[in-house]
């Protein structure tokens, strides 16, 4: 029969018992665990309960985001003696039983389920009374049959009424929609930061930075495939099993973040404030706020102002360089309108804007329009030499296109490779 050594006293698994064999247990979240706790505030993998020889039952941290306590003590490892609390998350632990032949509590526990002798006086009908093992196999019995006589009506589930056809279910697209703020203030700067997804895809994302004078409003269309994929992903972290607010104290600032999702029917808001994140909060806000920034390219959120101009200055003075050296190389134009256009995004939330932002705008906008016109100069040229059945001169011009606008998603890339296998193909037929 199993030791209690350890029981839960606070938390969702309030009343767990739990036995330590000689190799020890890992407790935690993920279900890889020897033991799983109910608490979103734990790691997936939080700590270690074992004994370590000439101590005895001891705890260990194993790096957990909101840590191991023992007696409200803070712990990396940690001999444990009985009556100690220990703390994961919001489930709190008592040592009954600290392996040195001490137990505060029996370690075989009534729990009302033995099969009970009742006295002819107390009963005087003398009727017998089934134990629990018989129930249960009169139960089983029960459930089997129930199954049995259920198994036509299922099998007939898979027909229409009066035809042979099948009945096809129909698969019911869950509905995602998600409202989340994050303010962050102290002395010195408020940041916020707002993201909103509508039942009907359109997403939006809302920042405004105090100290480095950033407004940024932001919104489109998003891809259904995506936001199944989100979905399941929101599902799969156990979002839904938070509690509804996770509030601390830390002096001189405010750091708050409201989520709020709502999946088909069933929605969830959760608030953490001033304090440590759940690990599952913080998954799923991690997953949104990276989501959000690829969507509407937001990236540059994440640098200062100064870096931003610095970054973008450099991409402009060598977008002017390339620019200059366009007959150099064929591809030169193309980079150019690519630093150009890397350094408009750099400054899209900087305000004010420098000096050389115009000028990048003229740039992009005169890139974009001798690209064009080199294009439909060597695709005439190529047409012309296919025409004439000069295919080497032909081919030539269609490879020069695809070194000026080396984009294979460019539609213009596309035709020039597809008009060239054409080419080639006549080249090797002429040879």
């Amino acid at each position: 029969m199993k030791t209690i050594h350890i029981i839960v006293e606070a938390g969702e698994d309030k009343g767990k018992e739990i036995s330590v064999p000689p190799e020890g247990i890992r407790l935690g979240r993920s279900s890889k665990n020897d033991v799983v706790l109910v608490d979103p505030l734990l790691s997936r993998h939080h700590c270690r309960l074992y004994f370590k020889q000439g101590i005895g039952l001891s705890v260990s941290d194993l790096g957990s985001s909101n840590r191991t306590m023992v007696n409200k003590v803070e712990i990396t490892e940690q001999p444990l003696k009985l009556g100690d609390a220990v703390q994961v998350g919001d489930t709190v632990m008592r040592v009954v039983n600290d392996g040195s032949g001490v137990s505060a509590k029996p370690s075989v526990v009534d729990l009302g389920l033995a099969p009970k002798v009742i006295s002819n006086a107390a009963n005087p009908t003398g009727q017998k009374k089934l134990g629990v093992g018989k129930l249960l196999a009169v139960a089983s019995v029960a459930f089997i049959v129930a199954i049995l006589l259920c198994i036509p009506k299922l099998l007939s589930t898979g027909k229409t009424k009066g035809t042979d056809e099948p009945v096809v279910a129909k698969i019911e697209k869950k509905t995602l929609a998600i409202d989340y703020e994050k303010v962050e203030a102290d002395e010195n700067n408020i940041f916020r930061y707002k993201l909103t997804l509508t039942p009907d895809l359109n997403i939006s994302i809302e920042i405004d930075d105090l100290i480095n004078n950033r407004t940024v409003r932001k919104e489109k269309k998003v891809d259904e495939e995506l936001i199944a994929n989100l979905v399941r992903y929101i599902e799969n972290a156990d979002f839904f099993t938070l509690k509804p607010e996770y509030a601390g104290v830390r002096p001189g600032v405010f750091n708050q973040m409201d989520l709020s999702i709502t999946i088909g029917r069933k929605t969830h808001s959760t608030r953490v404030l001033n304090r440590p994140e759940p690990e599952i909060f913080k998954d799923v806000r991690g997953k949104l706020e990276v989501y959000g920034k690829n969507e509407l390219g937001l990236w540059a959120i994440q640098f200062s102002t100064e870096k931003l101009l610095e970054m973008a200055e450099d991409e402009y003075l060598l977008g002017k360089k390339l620019f200059d050296e366009r007959e150099v190389k064929y591809s030169n134009l193309s980079d150019a309108l690519s630093n150009f256009q890397k350094s408009e995004i750099d400054l899209e939330t900087v305000e004010p804007k420098p000096d050389f932002y115009a000028d990048t705008i003229l740039c992009i906008r005169d890139c974009k329009q001798l690209l064009q016109e080199k294009h439909d100069e060597l695709y005439f040229q190529a047409e012309r030499s296919k025409k004439l059945e000069q295919w080497a001169d032909a081919a030539t011009n269609l490879r020069i296109i695809q070194e000026i606008i080396p984009d294979r998603a460019d539609d213009r890339n596309k035709q020039a490779r597809k008009e060239l296998l054409d080419v080639e193909e006549r080249l090797k037929a002429n040879n």
